[in-house]
């Protein structure tokens, strides 16, 4: 499996998964559009030791294993006249399901500080929503 955790010793961010897909698909009636996209992140290691082998699990790690995670994102529009232009009236969710990321935390003893999350690989906002126009003059 790739390096998709944060190190427990250095806090490095892994971002190398050995699978990582994007799916799209679209779909338009009319006025009305919509497109579905599925991100999928492979399971993968938390850290490696020195020479690029991986950590072993009751020997000097707990628990060396990154699950797997999907995303989905949708967007829905609606195009339409206005005069002599046309406008199209959007809206989006970005991690439709709201997954969390994967935990794999790390603590600096140097600064004190912890992380929880890979925030290089994996969505750690949650479900989002956006909506615009898109004007064509």
């Amino acid at each position: 499996d790739g390096l998709t955790g944060l190190a427990p010793d250095t806090g490095a961010q892994g971002i190398f998964p050995k699978f990582k897909a994007t799916g799209n698909l679209t779909y338009n009636n009319g006025p009305f559009s919509i497109f579905f996209q599925g991100r999928l992140i492979g399971k993968g290691n938390r850290t490696y030791l020195i020479g690029g082998a991986p950590a072993v699990e009751g020997v000097n790690i707990a628990d060396n294993s990154v699950p797997s995670v999907f995303y989905a994102d949708i967007r829905l529009g609606y195009e339409f006249e206005l005069g002599d232009s046309s406008a199209e009236l959007w809206g989006s969710v970005t991690n439709l399901l709201d997954r969390d990321p994967p935990v794999t935390g790390y603590y600096s003893t140097f600064t004190g500080s912890s992380t929880q999350y890979n925030a290089g690989l994996f969505d750690v906002l949650g479900r989002r929503f956006t909506v615009g126009v898109k004007l064509r003059m």
